[in-house]
């Protein structure tokens, strides 16, 4: 029983430290806009007014390289099931355009979730493109 409780004790307190984990443990942007926690979601940051396809994204207080996946999705930060990701890899310190993907493709009017990988950590957001 005494184990029972040492367990249950030390799961009580890594999923406090889990709710606590940031979703954004680096700041983006995304048209100028920075993403941050809203209540309308705890596992994803949201980009307020929508942006264009062209707009830019920006990433801060991370260094090396920036692996960016954007998934279609849906205003709750879900992304479609299936949905192939819009790809975009850059600098950090310098910005990309949406629109500059891998795919070559400019992203359809819709919501969208990324995952922005960078410094071994990842900020997941959620936008509108109009």
């Amino acid at each position: 029983m005494r184990h029972l409780l040492v367990l249950f004790t030390l799961f009580t307190l890594s999923t406090g430290a889990w709710a606590d984990s940031t979703v954004l443990p680096f700041p983006v942007s995304v048209g100028g806009q920075q993403a941050a926690m809203t209540e309308q979601s705890s596992i994803v940051a949201y980009i307020a007014n929508p942006v264009s396809a062209g707009a830019a994204m920006a990433v801060k207080d991370v260094k090396g390289q920036i692996i960016v996946n954007i998934f279609p999705g849906d205003d709750k930060g879900n992304a479609k099931p299936g949905a192939q990701p819009f790809i975009l890899l850059f600098d950090a310190g310098s910005t990309k355009n949406l629109s500059d993907n891998m795919q070559g493709k400019s992203l359809p009017a819709g919501w969208y979730l990324a995952n922005v990988v960078g410094g071994g950590n990842t900020s997941r957001i959620a936008f509108q493109v109009k």
